[in-house]
């Protein structure tokens, strides 16, 4: 249902809405009214309308036509009130519940619950906590990666199956290790030899 202000215009789904001031019931309009493009999304078997205001009649026939051909193709989402921390939250409180699945179908590991928890704490929800989740884009994401990789990364956050190694040593754990081995073998080799 519309409201009082708002009336329809010869353009389907783009609707005149006038100012609360105007005098639009048997009077003539005594404001500048703005235009609202309404386009239809589906989530979860629901048709939730999406709205847009503007200034003009043209550019709300734009977004309404280019809105409708991304609302086809299922990149058109419904606004949401939910903000990223909110979600966080909800996914951490799953986590730890039951709730929510790993992809193998197991409940997710205490350590793991820990990690994702510290991680969103630590790095993501500064950043994008308090946005909506249908207000990140991916360049606001980007932002944030590139923020990130220049940060260095604590010594907890190091790669744990490689371990710090000696200065002055370049090779890889496993050439290291092949090393010692041969040399090893060849002292054993040697004192059989005598």
């Amino acid at each position: 249902m519309m409201a009082a202000r708002t009336e329809k215009t010869t353009h389907p789904g783009v609707y005149k809405v006038h100012r609360r001031t105007c005098s639009v019931r048997g009077a003539a309009c005594t404001c500048q009214p703005a235009y609202q493009a309404v386009v239809s999304v589906f989530r979860d078997g629901k048709r939730l309308p999406v709205r847009r205001h503007f200034a003009s009649i043209k550019a709300a026939c734009a977004w309404r036509q280019d809105a409708s051909s991304a609302a086809r193709v299922g990149k058109l989402t419904v606004p949401t009130r939910t903000t990223l921390w909110e979600a966080a939250k909800d996914l951490i409180d799953g986590m730890r519940t039951g709730r929510i699945y790993d992809r193998s179908g197991r409940p997710y590991k205490p350590s793991t619950i820990r990690g994702y928890d510290t991680h969103l704490r630590t790095y993501i929800l500064p950043a994008l906590g308090g946005q909506r989740l249908s207000a990140i884009t991916r360049r606001d994401l980007q932002v944030l990666l590139e923020r990130l990789r220049g940060e260095p990364l604590s010594l907890s956050r190091r790669d744990p199956q490689r371990p710090l190694s000696a200065p002055g040593d370049l090779r890889p754990r496993t050439a290291r290790r092949t090393a010692r081995r041969r040399s090893h073998r060849g002292a054993e080799a040697a004192g059989r030899a005598w």
